[in-house]
């Protein structure tokens, strides 16, 4: 589409990959009430369908001719705007290790601690481009592309229990709580216009993901009545990366969020 205007460019593209997809894994009882998970997995995910759709939306940028440009704007030389899907999306593949230690300690409460690793490739983001078409001059173009080699190294604790050990309808009240720590990097598609291929930068933050998450609950569940008080924090995060007019990677990220929550329902 350019402006509303839709014109039909056929392509044809044909994509066939085989993937076994092993796994195993085991549990180690020690005790009654201790024991250990290990696992591993290789997974494969599929692009969305919305995300291969070959077609271009594109936009002509439109500007007054008696206003003069401002020459310090270096934005001024774009003159379309563009987005759109991607048909040469790659599935993202991804080794899985998970090991949890698991102690549950009364019929109503547990502590675990688990520590995983991820190997994978082909993570899907948006990347802004900057590229020179014969027809629509320099355009301004977002849609999904494939990140290089990639990896998340994890931890988590996590405590859950019932109070109990409280007289009378006070048993109903419990706690729960959990704090998960993610590093997870990747390496970012660079495209070149003149050779049309890609080269993958160095590694950095994979988008979506924050270093730190905090969850906390108090909750009651007796009588009939179910009530829950939460809160949520998680760190800074990078929502996705583009490149300026000099083509130099920019990051757009969101600062921590803090969340408190309450409900109650009677039954």
């Amino acid at each position: 589409y350019n402006n509303g205007v839709r014109t039909l460019t056929p392509q044809s593209l044909h994509q066939d990959y085989v993937d076994i997809l092993p796994n195993a894994s085991m549990r180690m009882k020690f005790t009654d009430t201790l024991q250990l998970r290990l696992g591993y997995t290789f997974t494969r995910t599929k692009p969305d369908f919305g995300q291969l759709n070959p077609a271009l939306n594109i936009t002509t940028v439109v500007r007054n001719a008696s206003q003069p440009l401002d020459p310090n704007n270096p934005f001024n030389v774009i003159t379309a705007n563009g987005s759109g899907g991607n048909p040469n999306l790659k599935p993202l593949t991804s080794h899985n290790y998970d090991a949890s230690l698991e102690w549950y300690f009364s019929k109503t409460g547990m502590i675990s601690g688990a520590v995983f690793y991820r190997d994978l490739f082909g993570f899907i983001s948006n990347y802004t481009r900057f590229v020179q078409d014969p027809q629509y001059g320099f355009v301004q173009l977002s849609r999904p592309e494939n990140a290089g080699e990639g990896r998340i190294l994890g931890a988590e604790a996590n405590f859950q229990s019932f109070l109990d050990f409280l007289p009378g309808d006070l048993k109903g009240f419990g706690v729960q709580g959990n704090v998960t720590y993610l590093d997870g990097t990747n390496r970012t598609p660079n495209f070149s216009q003149n050779s049309n291929s890609f080269t993958y930068g160095p590694f950095v933050p994979i988008t979506g993901l924050s270093k730190w998450t905090y969850n906390a609950s108090l909750f009651y569940e007796r009588n009939g009545i179910t009530s829950r008080l939460s809160y949520n924090r998680r760190s800074d995060f990078v929502n996705y990366y583009g490149t300026d007019i000099n083509n130099k990677q920019t990051v757009n990220g969101t600062l921590p969020i803090s969340r408190l929550d309450f409900s109650l329902s009677y039954d």
